[in-house]
């Protein structure tokens, strides 16, 4: 292997014990061995940070990292400012790896000098790969259109799990918001995306997300969907404002494109909130199952999009009745909210 180059694994962990072992054995059992494995304890109030100690005892590499809550974001980039090594490869605590991920990822960037991968993964246990892309390494200056297709019209390139790149890459100086509950990964990748010139997209899967009924994006309760709503809108207001950073030459096109995906987002998470609110279980389950989907198949922004006008009329008469007993609730979602949308709804249309 060339130069035997270290790579730093950075793992946060919040309250994730019945996962954590299964975790911490796919890294520390690597065919790759030159690893050092960053675990942030992020404020667990379960057994994870004995887990941790008992690990860290037997392993080397592990450093631990133990502090206050402070969230996912904020988990991943600490991890990434005392990571010392040349590649960065990031794993939730819930989720795992397959054994030869590193070695293989390692050997392929290095092949190709490239400076981002994006691969494909397995969901929960099953060996069924779930994979979004084909087997195509681009140079910057062919980013415009299929990098950038997938970055503004879908959530294929959202998540952090999913990439394995070179540290020097990513932009520390860039101001990140770690209060959000939604779209971290999204909000971490604008840090590292623009600044790429080479990236290398494999149908190889090498990772298996676990899907985590308990998870913060999953969680169904009122106060939890206004705080993801909000979120949404700042991580995906970030996507629009970020074609001003990439070489991109059909900006207005991106912009609208981004523009898209933000109304999309809220919407569904609009849709959650009233049928929570409405007391009927079954569509909550419904909506689940609907997010498990975009994990699988892309669903088109301009298609949600017109299911959003179509049944715009009737949405503003459940929000009404929803919030009749609450004024200054109304009020709040109607600011966060439209406020939103209408604006961006006028970009697209302008």
């Amino acid at each position: 292997m060339k130069n035997m180059d270290k790579v730093s694994i950075i793992i946060p962990v919040y309250n994730v014990e019945a996962y954590l072992e299964t975790c911490l054995n796919s890294v520390i059992g690597q065919t790759y061995s030159n690893l050092e494995i960053i675990v942030i304890n992020d404020g667990s109030k379960d057994n994870c940070l004995n887990i941790i100690n008992s690990y860290q005892k037997k392993d080397q590499r592990i450093k631990l990292i133990s502090r206050s809550n402070k969230g996912l974001l904020a988990s991943r980039v600490e991890g990434l400012k005392s990571a010392t090594g040349k590649y960065i490869m990031n794993v939730d605590a819930d989720d795992y790896l397959e054994t030869n991920a590193v070695e293989k990822l390692i050997s392929k960037s290095q092949k190709n000098n490239v400076d981002l991968i994006r691969f494909a993964f397995y969901i929960n246990d099953s060996l069924e790969k779930v994979t979004k892309y084909n087997n195509l390494y681009l140079k910057k200056e062919d980013f415009e259109p299929t990098f950038y297709d997938l970055l503004f019209k879908t959530c294929h390139c959202n998540s952090a799990c999913g990439t394995f790149f070179k540290r020097e890459k990513f932009n520390f100086e860039r101001i990140i918001n770690y209060n959000i509950s939604m779209g971290e990964d999204l909000e971490y990748n604008l840090s590292l995306y623009p600044y790429i010139d080479s990236l290398l997209f494999i149908d190889e899967a090498y990772y298996h997300y676990r899907v985590n009924n308990n998870s913060i994006t999953r969680k169904m309760s009122s106060q939890s969907i206004m705080k993801n709503i909000t979120s949404a809108s700042y991580a995906y207001t970030n996507l629009y404002n970020a074609v001003e950073l990439f070489n991109i030459t059909n900006k207005a096109y991106y912009m609208k494109l981004a523009a898209t995906r933000l109304i999309t987002e809220i919407y569904f998470l609009e849709l959650k909130l009233l049928f929570l609110m409405k007391k009927e279980p079954n569509i909550i389950i419904f909506i689940n199952q609907m997010n498990d989907s975009f994990i699988k198949n892309d669903i088109k922004s301009k298609t949600n999009l017109k299911l959003m006008v179509k049944n715009a009329r009737r949405h503003k008469f459940y929000i009404a009745l929803m919030f009749k007993n609450n004024i200054f609730l109304a009020k709040l979602y109607a600011k966060i909210v439209y406020g939103s949308v209408l604006r961006l709804r006028r970009i697209k249309n302008g």
